[in-house]
């Protein structure tokens, strides 16, 4: 897989080629397993959404799918009541994506949390 290649151990041209590679298959990925994510949110099939959700911040850690990956984790968790795990991905959300909507959602939900 190009997600396991020591780019350490590559010379100039195979890097180039590397990141050419990189930069047309990773969103696609991202994007395939973003729709995988929330197609098994929809049908309550938390485990699996979780595991294709936290596989897009491997190939796109600082893109819009991310964002809104990170808001259907925490969900996703919340759903299955590990709400340590959600309050992780909340405050991600807030850390690092102020004025979006994932953000005034995100802090709806924890606080909720310290209302209960």
């Amino acid at each position: 897989s190009i997600f396991s290649v020591a780019t350490s151990s590559l010379d100039e041209v195979d890097l180039e080629t590397y990141n050419e590679l990189k930069e047309e298959v990773y969103p696609r990925a991202a994007n395939n397993l973003y729709n995988e994510g929330i197609y098994q949110y929809n049908q309550g099939n938390y485990s699996e959404a979780v595991t294709a959700l936290e596989t897009i911040l491997i190939y796109e850690p600082e893109d819009r799918l991310a964002r809104k990956s990170l808001y259907y984790l925490a969900m996703s968790y919340e759903k299955t009541e590990n709400i340590e795990m959600a309050k992780k991905y909340y405050n991600e959300i807030i850390t690092n994506y102020p004025d979006t909507n994932e953000y005034y959602n995100a802090q709806n939900h924890l606080d909720k949390f310290n209302d209960v």
